[in-house]
């Protein structure tokens, strides 16, 4: 009888655990991941990355809730660890299950994560053009996918923007079949040290001083990627001929706004698409197409005369 009493009184002590652990695991998970974010925004310098505020709640909240539950399932495990009886219930079987799923997959990802961080460091300091297309080769032969293990689309990005990498180099990046090069890029100290921007890969390609025009055109006329195209048209290695096939793609998108930016911009854009851009602009205190076309030192005069007579 006193066994009896004294196991239940252990069962009793011992059944807030799960709870205990859950708290403490989802604390320490939303506490890291809200100091991970603000880390990310602070060393961002998108103009938008002060946003990323707004987000830190939302992030608090289902890191508590993934790791609280992680939490509560190696409870259970400890419980089953103190209380013999609980050691064949089903509720432990599940949180081994769990748990020995879920731990290398954590550990996994921050090993990945520091290896990608390690060879970004080396392809920063790299200056020969044979060894980066070698290390292009090796990690553009393995997958891009979405899950978080996967970074070699940083190690690809980080190859883009090496000032040695060759045009030939540049033009295979040019050339990945895959829309991961159009996805812009998680802002992080360690993956994206040259990029706090985090623009895309292909973004990084044509802004690469090495690029080839060839390869230049083959993005204006194949890519859908409108922020891409805006960097295309204020590129000033573009001819007028395909700075005017871009033009009449802006016309094609509620996004062509980025590509009227970038002929406002570029010095070599034809002159009667800087009028048409001067006339479609409303001249607003905040309109940014009149402002980039003021600064354009190749603008005609009467175009300038329009800015000025709608500008009052």
């Amino acid at each position: 009888m006193d066994r009896i009493q004294s196991s239940e009184k252990i069962q009793k002590w011992y059944k807030p655990i799960p709870f205990l652990t859950a708290f403490v695991v989802g604390s320490l998970g939303a506490l890291i991941s809200i100091y991970s974010m603000i880390s990310n925004v602070k060393f961002s310098t998108l103009s938008t990355a002060a946003l990323g505020y707004l987000d830190l709640p939302l992030v608090g909240f289902f890191s508590f809730i993934l790791f609280g539950f992680l939490g509560y399932c190696l409870g259970i495990i400890i419980k089953g660890i103190i209380i013999q009886n609980y050691r064949k219930s089903l509720g432990l079987i599940a949180s081994l299950i769990i748990i020995i799923v879920a731990v290398p997959y954590f550990i996994n990802d921050k090993i990945r994560s520091h290896k990608a961080s390690e060879q970004i460091r080396n392809i920063i300091r790299m200056n020969n053009p044979i060894l980066l297309d070698q290390t292009f080769s090796k990690y553009s032969s393995s997958s891009f996918s979405y899950f978080s293990t996967n970074y070699n689309i940083y190690i690809i990005a980080i190859i883009a923007q090496n000032p040695y990498s060759s045009a030939d180099l540049l033009d295979k990046i040019a050339h990945l079949n895959t829309p991961r090069v159009n996805d812009q890029l998680a802002v992080s100290a360690d993956l994206t040290p040259n990029n706090r921007k985090g623009l895309a890969v292909i973004r990084l390609v044509a802004r690469n001083p090495n690029v080839n025009l060839s390869t230049l055109i083959y993005l204006a006329s194949h890519s859908k990627n409108y922020y891409l195209l805006g960097d295309l048209a204020g590129n000033r290695k573009m001819p007028p001929d395909v700075l005017r096939q871009l033009y009449n793609k802006s016309k094609e998108s509620e996004e062509g706004y980025l590509i009227d930016w970038g002929l406002a911009y570029n010095v070599n854009t034809p002159p009667d698409i800087l009028r048409e851009l001067a006339r479609r602009s409303d001249f607003s205190f905040f309109d940014t197409t009149q402002s980039i076309l003021k600064n354009n030192p190749n603008l005609p005069p009467d175009v300038k005369n329009m800015i000025q007579k709608k500008s009052h």
